[in-house]
């Protein structure tokens, strides 16, 4: 077998399925498997890249190829080495085409400046999941950007892999009755996005990244999530490009907070002052401190934040222009010392946002209550419960 493929092209290739390959070792799993696919209607054949992690996530990417040989077997596939090949990229030219060529179980790689030749693994033992895949029920269609934002803020909720052990519920995402929920217990963050709403998306938390590698090089393509028993399946529309991850075993469970509960009192902060404010308070706090405090002033329109800093002193700064709502008749009064929040969440989920107010929904319940953010784009709404700390 011999084909060639642009640098750049596979350099794209190999991120995208990157995620998937293991960082050490020399099993297969820490190998690139390139595998030649059909032929098509035309008669002409194809080259994929394929990985996986221990049969925790696989990935598979087509390679925009010129096959000059395709080889008599039945089957034609070879590994190379994952650190080896990345390691002869980095060493050739940009504009380089690499040729590849297979011949009796070794590689070689051919570009202008020289050839190198490395081992290749059996490919017969990759677990192809080609069979699962014909298998898997389509359940949505959705935007690459659309899926990832969803994602990557649920990650933000996502309880981490330290405490799988003792809550491995709380360690996944998962889409219940068209709401990507998540939480770690402290907070919950709700996301309707269109395009889930007949899915039963669960991903691990630890894996979210990988997706969002996988998800970051189809640009504004299109992405259909498949459905299987043992493992979920998201495919490109444009290329067939796949990422899948096996079905985590535990459910997360529902909450009973709901995305469309109402505030009792609505409070709008211009997002670049609000964000400035929280930066100045805690550049004199003590590190990794997540207490911030929302206060009302005397005077209308005004909210005092504050943070204890590094000295045992409490630092204020008053923000003026806010507009204050109460939207509940007969609500119980915010307490005159506000209440405290986790800034480093707060922070983090609006940072995404074009908008230059933050609406903080607010709700008194006895002695506790909490704050609802809200947040709506790519056809998406986007909702974080931060309970009152302690």
């Amino acid at each position: 077998m011999r084909f060639q493929v642009a640098r750049r092209d596979l350099e794209e290739a190999l991120q995208a399925v990157g995620s998937c390959i293991a960082s050490s070792g020399s099993d297969i799993s820490a190998h690139f498997t390139f595998r030649r696919t059909g032929p098509d209607k035309d008669g002409k054949y194809g080259i994929e890249v394929l990985t996986y992690t221990g049969g925790t996530t696989f990935s598979s990417w087509p390679l925009i190829v010129s096959v000059e040989d395709p080889g008599t077997e039945k089957k034609v596939g070879f590994t190379l080495e994952g650190w080896r090949l990345k390691q002869w990229l980095k060493a050739t030219p940009a504009d380089s085409v690499p040729e590849f060529i297979l011949d009796s179980g070794e590689v070689t790689l051919r570009v202008k400046k020289g050839k190198q030749t490395f081992q290749s693994l059996d490919p017969s033992a990759f677990p192809y999941w080609d069979k699962a895949l014909k298998e898997a029920e389509p359940k949505g269609l959705i935007p690459a950007d659309r899926l990832a934002a969803a994602l990557a803020t649920s990650r933000l909720f996502v309880g981490g892999t330290d405490k799988e052990a003792q809550s491995p519920d709380q360690c996944v995402c998962e889409v219940i009755e068209g709401i990507l929920y998540a939480s770690d217990r402290k907070a919950v963050s709700l996301i309707r996005a269109k395009g889930l709403e007949d899915t039963h998306l669960r991903v691990h938390g630890k894996n979210i990244g990988a997706i969002l590698t996988f998800l970051g090089t189809l640009d504004d393509g299109e992405v259909e999530i498949l459905e299987h028993d043992r493992m979920t399946l998201l495919r490109s529309s444009g290329n067939g490009a796949v990422f899948g991850e096996s079905r985590f075993i535990y459910a997360f469970p529902k909450p009973k907070i709901r995305l469309d509960d109402p505030s009792q009192y609505i409070w709008e902060f211009p997002k670049d002052e609000l964000q400035q404010a929280i930066g100045f308070l805690v550049a004199g706090a003590v590190k990794d401190d997540n207490r911030l405090r929302i206060a009302p002033s005397e005077a209308a329109g005004e909210v005092v934040l504050s943070m204890t800093s590094a000295t045992g002193k409490e630092t204020e700064l008053t923000l003026t222009g806010i507009t204050m709502k109460q939207m509940a008749a007969g609500a119980p009064s915010i307490p005159e010392d506000g209440f405290l929040l986790d800034h480093l969440l707060l922070t983090k989920f609006i940072a995404p946002w074009k908008e230059d107010t933050v609406a903080l929904g607010i709700t008194v319940t006895g002695a506790r209550g909490h704050a609802r953010v809200v947040h709506e784009r790519l056809e998406t709404k986007f909702v974080a419960v931060l309970p009152w700390l302690a």
